[in-house]
């Protein structure tokens, strides 16, 4: 009797171990990678997407939580029930203060049990360079030739006409500073500015 009565009990242990294992299986999330991102200007928005991967027979997927630095970003969000779905992708959104390097974490919560992963994100502040023209150029280049206001303006003229149509001169970007002012500085010699 006592024989039967352990073999009961073992059975019993054995089935509530196995019944909390299945019930503990947390769902795989994968984050999609993100970045680096460049704004210009902030606070920005974007949708931070992963996949999620569990088993329906289990338990599903009760919500999904998205933490910025180990701060709680977005949730718990309520998750409707996808059926029998095993895998599926979703995304939270995420509000970009400033520039930096972040660390996102999604968790989903499956049943009692949690899974999560992580993508370190950077975020950085373009700055838009806008660089001058050749007549912007030529001005400041008459300028320290003692050149002034009206007798500056036919020379200023004469390099807008002869600038490139997307501003290059003679064949120089106006990125290239030093070799852009070196071409319109030839120029104006050229035309017997100085």
């Amino acid at each position: 009797m006592l024989k039967k009565g352990l073999v009961l009990v073992l059975s019993i242990a054995l089935l509530l171990a196995a019944t909390t294992a299945v019930s503990a299986s947390a769902p795989v999330i994968t984050v999609y990678p993100l970045g680096p991102l460049y704004y210009t200007s902030f606070p920005q928005t974007v949708n931070v997407a992963f996949n999620v991967t569990h088993d329906p027979n289990v338990d599903s997927v009760s919500n999904f939580s998205l933490y910025v630095n180990d701060v709680l970003e977005v949730g718990p969000t309520d998750f409707d029930n996808v059926g029998n779905l095993t895998s599926y992708d979703y995304s939270l959104p995420w509000t970009i203060t400033a520039p930096g390097t972040y660390t996102l974490k999604i968790q989903a919560k499956h049943g009692n049990a949690w899974g999560e992963d992580t993508e370190t994100v950077e975020v950085y502040l373009q700055v838009i360079v806008d660089y001058p023209a050749a007549p912007a150029v030529a001005a400041k280049l008459l300028k320290t030739h003692g050149f002034t206001g009206k007798n500056m303006g036919s020379w200023v003229s004469q390099v807008a006409l002869h600038m490139g149509p997307e501003t290059d001169f003679d064949g120089v970007q106006k990125s290239e500073v030093a070799a852009y002012e070196a071409a319109v500085d030839a120029f104006l010699r050229g035309l017997g500015a100085y």
